[in-house]
């Protein structure tokens, strides 16, 4: 907002700088045009009356150029008032603004503090009611601060029947028990072919396909009831899979490139993974 402020005041500066040589140039002319009046005095009377006429005119522009200068001069006073008055309005705000808002923070830190206080208190009537409590009202009745007619009924009581034992009110540590075993039976197949670097790619949430890591465990359960050998399983169950994402990512492609072609048509309509298999 100063930026702006400053910006118009030298607007309007430049603009009074303007309109103050017009004026003086119209004064100039002004003088220059009575002197050539005194010198053609003895032209004749029409010659005179148009000069007296153009002087007259020139006077009355002088005129409605002060009157603007005057005027505009008074606005930028006036618009600059007014640009002070909100600024120092906004000041205002924001100060007042500075003031609830450390008054809320003193607030909250007392609130917090006296809830701490309170929850301090509360752990040390639980966990030591005789040293705390009993304790305290005994000290009060003694110093006089408490009137014996004032003291609670659990006071008298607690006096004449006290525990054997103090009671102690804290918590009981929760027991260790056993971790259930959270292991599936394909996470030893996993293992395998993480340790051999497949399947550990991106997965996407969003997408309703198979991870390639569960099919790696389809394809080598298949493999395994077929008979393979179990060296063999790993590897031949990596490379089959890849070879079915590389034809899935290469059908995608031209389906998206061109999804009205015959190619893109047939791709769809191919099952690829019983392709050489016998009907």
């Amino acid at each position: 907002m100063n930026n702006q402020l400053e910006t118009r005041k030298e607007k309007s500066n430049t603009l009074l700088k303007n309109l103050t040589e017009v004026m003086v140039q119209l004064e100039a002319d002004c003088n220059a045009m009575k002197d050539n009046e005194k010198k053609l005095e003895h032209l004749t009377g029409a010659v005179v009356k148009c000069m007296q006429q153009a002087t007259t005119a020139h006077k009355q522009k002088l005129k409605i150029l002060r009157d603007i200068h005057t005027s505009f001069k008074k606005q930028c006073e006036e618009m600059e008032m007014d640009h002070k008055t909100e600024t120092d309005k906004l000041a205002e705000e924001l100060e007042d603004d500075i003031k609830k808002l450390q008054e809320k923070l003193i607030s909250e830190t007392k609130r917090s503090g006296w809830e701490n206080l309170r929850r301090t208190i509360f752990h040390a009537m639980q966990n030591d009611f005789y040293n705390f409590l009993f304790r305290r009202v005994e000290g009060l009745l003694t110093k006089g601060a408490i009137k014996p007619d004032d003291r609670p009924l659990w006071f008298d009581v607690y006096r004449a029947f006290p525990p054997l034992v103090e009671p102690k009110f804290a918590k009981p540590k929760p027991e260790n028990k056993p971790i259930r075993p959270i292991l599936y039976p394909e996470d030893n197949i996993r293992v395998k072919f993480h340790s051999k670097g497949y399947g550990l790619g991106a997965i996407n949430m969003i997408s309703q396909t198979e991870t390639q890591t569960k099919r790696l465990v389809q394809q080598y359960e298949k493999l395994k009831s077929e008979g393979v050998p179990k060296k063999e399983l790993v590897e031949k169950a990596a490379e089959i899979v890849g070879s079915e994402r590389q034809l899935e990512a290469a059908k995608a492609k031209i389906t998206a490139e061109s999804p009205g072609s015959v190619t893109a048509k047939v791709l769809a309509e191919a099952d690829i993974k019983n392709i050489f298999s016998e009907k």
